[in-house]
């Protein structure tokens, strides 16, 4: 689980999306990059005044002044690892500070042409890379990150924001998409594990967190299968101590994001 820190302070989540579709189905064609255009001016429409667009250059405002650009880089040369730098709106994401005051933050889907990563922007311009779409607990504390396959193979992760230095509080081997938080100490997840496709309830039990497979799921379609083809896999997490990163790895973050397209424009 990475979490790159560009000026940002301590916070929690809870995310609102606007466009469900992250990376072109065709990223190495500019009729890809179009398509994925067209879901990002549905974002613009849902939160209007919060980014642009002319041409290859985004630009998010908050307060109703300019405070990032990011410049695509490469469009239709995305056929391999970092040969591109294409940056899409996705929405705005609401934080809870480490103080308890919520801020409203935007997201920002940054697609370098196998995979990529998430930038939250903060109200001065300031970034947070975070590899997935982070999902808040009601009460905003805890935030699940994870994917069913990419670069990491997959993961699941349990992020307590509300700490100081953004401490990881749970790590899990199993590849899971965080998809509903039930309450405030239980997440609904959709995991893909030794070639089978499950839906699982991950529980907060006070010093730890557990996850217990609660119905098999087709892969498809990820609706339940009848409980006779369900054979039950359950997982303690491992804690992390995985924390805001160091000032020589904050600097390289910062460097990266600059040579990627991103300007803080105050």
């Amino acid at each position: 689980m990475k979490i790159i820190l560009t000026c940002l302070a301590v916070m929690a989540l809870s995310v609102t999306h606007a466009w469900a579709q992250v990376g072109p189905d065709d990223p190495d064609s500019i009729a890809g990059v179009m398509k994925v255009r067209h879901e990002e001016a549905g974002a613009m429409r849902t939160f209007p005044g919060v980014a642009t667009r002319e041409g290859n250059r985004l630009t998010i405002s908050r307060n109703g002044r300019p405070v990032a650009r990011f410049t695509d880089h490469d469009i239709g040369h995305c056929d391999g690892f970092e040969n591109c730098s294409v940056w899409h709106f996705v929405g705005e994401v609401t934080l809870r500070t480490e103080t308890g005051k919520l801020e409203t933050y935007v997201e920002v889907f940054h697609f370098i042409g196998e995979g990529g990563d998430f930038r939250l922007v903060a109200t001065d311009g300031a970034i947070l890379t975070l590899d997935d779409y982070p999902l808040a607990s009601p009460d905003h504390r805890f935030a699940a990150v994870g994917e069913t396959e990419g670069e990491n193979d997959g993961y699941l992760s349990i992020i307590d924001w509300a700490s100081p230095g953004h401490r990881v509080t749970a790590d899990f081997k199993s590849a899971c998409e965080p998809i509903k938080w039930l309450d405030a100490g239980a997440l609904k997840v959709i995991c893909s594990n030794w070639d089978k496709t499950t839906i699982a309830v991950v529980k907060h039990l006070g010093s730890t967190w557990r996850l217990d497979d609660v119905a098999a799921a087709d892969e498809r379609t990820q609706k339940p299968l009848p409980k006779a083809r369900f054979k039950p896999f359950g997982e303690s997490a491992v804690t992390s101590t995985a924390a805001t990163p160091s000032a020589k790895d904050q600097a390289d973050g910062e460097a990266y994001d600059r040579e990627a397209g991103y300007e803080k424009l105050n």
